[in-house]
């Protein structure tokens, strides 16, 4: 009988071990997962920041190309329309696109 008892009681040691060690693991995971989060948003924001910048300059491009070529400027609206696109539908395909990569 006391085989038994020290068998079991080896046998819930190990079991209490292995419970720690997991949750120690979600605590880990939990962790990693809100920075995946934090770097995903932040991706989004720098993704957001560039398109804005990028739509900036071809505005620029384009103001500067009508003054020193006057009515080439059709050619370049057409490019900045293109380029620069509203915030709700720069948001939906940032957010689209990062869900794809998931």
């Amino acid at each position: 009988m006391p085989d038994i008892c020290k068998r079991l009681e080896a046998a819930l040691l190990e079991v209490s071990r292995q419970r720690k060690m997991l949750e120690h693991d979600e605590e880990r995971a939990k962790s990693t997962l809100s920075e995946l989060n934090y770097l995903r948003n932040q991706i989004i924001n720098l993704t957001r920041r560039l398109r804005q910048t990028e739509c900036e300059l071809a505005q620029s491009r384009a103001r500067l190309q009508h003054r020193l070529i006057p009515g080439s400027v059709s050619s370049g609206q057409a490019s900045i329309k293109s380029n620069c696109q509203p915030p709700e539908q720069l948001e939906h395909s940032l957010s689209s696109s990062s869900q794809a990569a998931m």
